[in-house]
């Protein structure tokens, strides 16, 4: 059983994703993983938006790292949704990482300024943090292990891969083949 996304219903019907179409025309594909990965991207800046003024106030070096953290999260969710490359997959799991370690350090060792919230795991929205953070990371890695991520390279006029992006039916052994394939040719 596979999952699929249409523009308004995610459904467990159906191919594993849907090419809904950009406003230039283009096909995007988009996956259950990345909408994943751009929702926790998105709690993720919501989590620490609230947060920047008593950090900026307390420990300015932390407000102005959740500051960053509230617009690349955003930035990373729309990424995520209208391309899919590793050097994207990269930056996904390196912020998250990064906020993830920073909040764990925050927990035990404590950080410069901020030393108060030592222990302090029970925290509502820290909680929400980690688990969007960790699932960005986990998503990442697992995007980053699959070898069909990466970004796409057009293949060279007339190649068999080319013939093959533009669904242009490869001839057989048949007549008709032949002809329609010396037709092609004419044509370029």
């Amino acid at each position: 059983m596979s999952r699929t996304l249409s523009t308004s219903v995610l459904s467990t019907e159906g191919p594993q994703s849907v090419r809904p179409r950009s406003r230039v025309g283009l096909l995007v594909k988009v996956t259950l993983w990345r909408v994943v990965a751009a929702a926790a991207a998105v709690t993720v800046a919501a989590v620490h938006l609230p947060l920047i003024g008593p950090h900026l106030t307390e420990a300015p070096y932390i407000g102005i790292g959740f500051m960053l953290l509230s617009v690349a999260a955003p930035v990373l969710a729309v990424l995520l949704l209208v391309a899919d490359t590793r050097p994207l997959w990269l930056g996904t799991f390196l912020v998250a990482a990064l906020a993830l370690t920073a909040f764990l350090l925050s927990r035990t060792v404590g950080l410069p300024m901020i030393r108060d919230d030592i222990g302090n795991w029970s925290d509502p929205l820290g909680i929400v943090a980690i688990l969007a953070e960790a699932a960005m990371v986990a998503v990442a890695i697992r995007q980053l292990a699959t070898p069909t991520t990466r970004t796409q390279h057009r293949a060279a006029p007339g190649s068999r891969s080319d013939a093959a992006s533009h669904n242009i039916h490869e001839p057989t052994s048949g007549g008709a083949d032949k002809q329609l394939s010396s037709a092609r040719h004419r044509m370029r």
